[in-house]
């Protein structure tokens, strides 16, 4: 079921409105018959030069239109996937790719020369990602990139120049409603609304503050998927176990606004 809802999501994200669009729509299949390395597609991204990638459970896909290239892991190369479940994904403005991933955290790619950079997690470093399960991206208008863990909260990546790459979490422990993360989006002020498995949050990067939204707020469930969440032209969504919320796009942080 859960995997249903998420490609009915998706097809109200990616398909054409109206009679027309509809009488023209065609869809081709691709399996791993057709050099795709697994069937259960979990993200789906589309670079700035128009390649199709895709992540499965076993391995991400490069798509040309004409043939799949296979990104995996190999135990005895570090620059290549640190896991092969893939997550999420996300290119950032300088064209690199970002891949999360289930049980190994995240992966920078260097499309140019297929090299990839591991960010794991590591107990005895506080400065490291959180989890290592990657549950969503987002690169936020100042550049900023976020990443959502299930189990671990959110984090943000900070690269210092000269220095290596380093994370800020944010957890229950600093107002987040769960750490489970299932989704991100930003909103109009630049605040970032977090999907979790108990309700919404919405969060003030500036300001380092979180409000909350619960089940006695409106929302059909507090329960939220796993990457099903999307901007219309006037509100976020995002999709639970028992339908959507929405929240209109432009109230500023710790309005009285609610989602529907």
């Amino acid at each position: 079921m859960r995997n249903c809802l998420r490609f009915l999501a998706l097809l109200a994200v990616l398909a054409p409105s109206g009679l027309e669009a509809q009488a023209e729509r065609r869809f081709e299949r691709f399996s791993t018959g057709d050099g795709l390395s697994q069937s259960n597609v979990r993200s789906i991204l589309r670079d700035h030069r128009g390649f199709m990638w895709f992540g499965t459970d076993d391995g991400l896909n490069k798509y040309d239109g004409y043939h799949f290239v296979t990104f995996k892991r190999d135990p005895e190369d570090p620059g290549s996937l640190s896991d092969n479940y893939v997550t999420a994904l996300m290119e950032d403005a300088q064209g690199r790719m970002w891949i999360g991933t289930r049980s190994g955290g995240l992966n920078a790619l260097d499309t140019t020369s297929g090299r990839i950079t591991r960010l794991l997690p590591d107990l005895g470093d506080p400065e490291s990602l959180s989890h290592h399960w990657v549950t969503s991206l987002l690169e936020d208008r100042r550049g900023r990139l976020w990443v959502a863990t299930a189990g671990g909260g959110l984090n943000l990546l900070e690269r210092p120049a000269g220095g290596r790459p380093r994370f800020r979490r944010f957890t229950e422990d600093d107002g987040l409603v769960d750490n489970d993360v299932m989704a991100i989006l930003e909103d109009d002020d630049g605040s970032l609304w977090l999907s979790t498995r108990r309700g919404l949050a919405r969060f003030a990067p500036e300001r380092k503050e979180f409000l909350s939204i619960h089940a006695s707020d409106g929302l059909p469930a507090a329960e939220f998927e796993h990457s099903v969440a999307t901007r219309s032209p006037r509100a976020l969504f995002f999709g639970s176990i028992k339908g959507r919320s929405r929240c209109p796009r432009g109230p500023r942080f710790r309005s009285s606004a609610r989602p529907r």
